[in-house]
C-alpha cells in the first residue's frame, strides 16, 4: 500500500558523512533516518547497500525515474520512493558544500569524540 508522505532531507557540515531523511504521514508520529551520503550517491545507479539498509533506483512506468530507501531497525521500518533527479540534485549541493572524498579532516573526528563526551 502505498501512502503519500513528506520526505526530508538534512545535510550538515558537523557531519559530513550522513544524510538525515525525515519522513512525515498524516496521522503518523515523524520519523528520522540516517543514510550514508554515499550510499545514497551509489543508490542512484544501481543497488547499493546490504542487509538492512538498501538503496536502489526504481522504474515507475506511469511517473519518472526513482529511488527506493529502505531501512529496518528494531521494531521499525522504513520504505521510502523519492525522486531520481530530486535526490540527484540534493545530492550535487551536498558535494558542492563538502566535495566527495574530502569529508574527513584533520581533526574532524577529535571534534565529534568532544561532543560526544561534553556535559550536558
Amino acid at each position: 500500500m502505498r501512502d503519500p508522505c513528506d520526505v526530508r532531507l538534512r545535510y550538515s557540515e558537523d557531519d559530513p558523512l550522513v544524510v538525515e531523511v525525515t519522513v512525515s504521514r498524516r496521522g503518523r508520529r515523524v520519523e528520522h533516518w540516517l543514510f550514508s551520503r554515499d550510499l545514497l550517491s551509489e543508490g542512484l545507479s544501481g543497488q547499493a547497500g546490504v542487509g538492512d539498509v538498501t538503496v536502489c533506483p526504481v522504474v515507475d512506468p506511469d511517473g519518472p525515474p526513482g529511488v527506493l530507501l529502505r531501512a529496518r531497525d528494531t521494531g521499525r521500518g522504513l520504505r521510502v520512493r523519492i525522486g531520481h533527479q530530486s535526490l540527484l540534485v540534493y545530492l550535487a549541493r551536498s558535494h558542492a558544500l563538502i566535495p566527495f572524498g574530502s569529508e574527513v579532516r584533520p581533526g574532524w573526528i577529535d571534534k565529534v569524540i568532544e561532543g560526544l563526551l561534553a556535559p550536558r
